[in-house]
């Protein structure tokens, strides 16, 4: 399995080993049950870090894309293996069993562990009391769903911002911008953000990443069969085409809607076997399509090194004031 990894594109190093390892499966040049190289052996074929290829790995398998078996290796998942993505919760809930453990190794009770568990997070929801986090976005799409689904803790407020609007109104949105503790862009869009911002030190470049079970689907979907992307904006449609094409997926032939027009939409869906939708479009599609057909919602998240690095931030300035 030969990689190519780009250091200087701004695409995370993970996420160039997912794309690649998914692009190798949907050419049929990895098949299922194929054994993959050990993280180690990728790692320094690479001349990389363990842990990157450990995190590409990780969120491979918890997609269903590849699985591990314990003493043998990690292969590529076959068709009828659906493995169990575990939930934020159960996540949480398996630390949870880990301290507990722990806590009573060192000699502390059931007790004194819920105390002292009930006095930190009382600390760090003071830290994180009334945080303003403004996120700039070329889409409407994209800043709907960080809206709703950017989980930075409790008491932390998203402020979405058009980034049209803040080059048409530079001033106004500015003086919006001064009130909040932090702003964030994408990296696609750092540099003109910084240009237009008065307040240079509050901007945090993150990096948008598809869900890998989404590029799964579309690779398999995309170009073979007949297909429609359905979204709100046109620079939306534009982010989709560059994503599927860092992932191999040649997707420039894809035709695209911005309707809002039931009549019209009906028509478009009306001999299509695939349609990719945008955050908030899936319900309204999926109304309308032929029995069969397949709705692909195309959802673009922070990797989870940007995840890490918003709530560090986030918790620096706070401690900072």
């Amino acid at each position: 399995m030969k990689l190519k990894i780009q250091r200087k594109n701004g695409i995370p190093i993970y996420m160039q080993i997912k794309a690649q390892v998914l692009e190798m499966i949907r050419a049929g040049k990895l098949v299922a049950g194929e054994q993959l190289p050990t993280e180690r052996q990728l790692a320094e074929e690479l001349s990389i870090s363990r842990n990157t290829v450990s995190m590409a790995f990780r969120e491979l398998e918890e997609e269903g894309v590849i699985v591990s078996q314990q003493g043998k290796g990690t292969f590529v998942a076959s068709g009828d293996q659906v493995l169990r993505r575990e939930s934020r919760k159960e996540r949480v809930l398996k630390m949870i069993d880990l301290a507990i453990e722990e806590a009573a190794e060192l000699g502390f009770s059931i007790d004194e562990f819920t105390s002292i568990v009930t006095a930190r997070v009382r600390e760090k929801k003071a830290v994180l009391r009334q945080v303003k986090v403004a996120f700039i976005e070329c889409n409407r799409e994209q800043l709907e769903y960080f809206g709703k689904q950017l989980h930075l803790g409790s008491g932390v407020a998203i402020i979405p911002v058009i980034l049209d609007d803040l080059i048409a109104n530079s001033d106004q949105v500015n003086r919006l911008l001064a009130e909040v503790d932090l702003v964030v862009t994408t990296v696609y869009h750092v540099e003109q953000v910084f240009e237009l911002l008065d307040n240079k030190k509050k901007l945090v470049a993150v990096a948008l990443e598809p869900e890998v079970g989404t590029i799964v689907r579309v690779a398999r979907s995309i170009p073979a069969k007949k297909a429609i992307l359905v979204c709100l904006t046109d620079k939306f449609a534009h982010s989709v085409r560059l994503y599927l094409a860092q992932c191999g997926i040649d997707a420039t032939g894809l035709p695209h809607t911005i309707t809002r027009d039931r009549a019209e939409l009906a028509r478009l869906l009306a001999d299509v076997e695939t349609v990719l939708v945008s955050p908030g479009r899936k319900k309204g599609v999926e109304e309308l399509v032929r029995p069969g057909t397949e709705v692909i919602e195309f959802i673009l998240k922070p990797d989870q090194g940007s995840i890490s690095r918003l709530n560090s931030a986030v918790l620096e300035l706070k401690k900072a004031t």
